[in-house]
């Protein structure tokens, strides 16, 4: 069987995003500690990648690309999700949102 020719970009891609995911719950606790409790930290944390992410936006709608503001019922239900996983970890500990958030069949099929 031969590898993709991208092999070790893909798996240094996954190795970095499989670690930003897995010291996510780190802000939020520190944001809980300094005052932000419940739903506020997690709003505070989405604030700040809106506030980065749309001068980048804006000006793909001024270049007349893609932005993603054409759907809005997607990123409302991908950013619902998102919020209720983010708030599990302040709700719970962090190894009970994970299983919570995992489904049947993956823990079946790795355990």
């Amino acid at each position: 069987m031969q590898r993709h020719p991208h092999h070790f970009k893909i798996a240094l891609a996954l190795a970095l995003s499989a670690g930003a995911w897995g010291i996510y719950w780190l802000p939020q606790r520190t944001l809980e500690a300094g005052g932000l409790t419940g739903g506020w930290g997690t709003i505070a944390q989405m604030v700040i990648g809106v506030l980065l992410l749309l001068p980048i936006a804006l000006w793909r709608v001024y270049k007349k690309k893609g932005s993603g503001f054409e759907l809005p019922l997607t990123g409302l239900l991908v950013g619902g999700g998102f919020i209720c996983y983010a708030l599990s970890f302040l709700l719970t500990d962090v190894i009970r949102a994970l299983i919570l958030f995992l489904h049947d069949s993956y823990l079946d099929y790795y355990f």
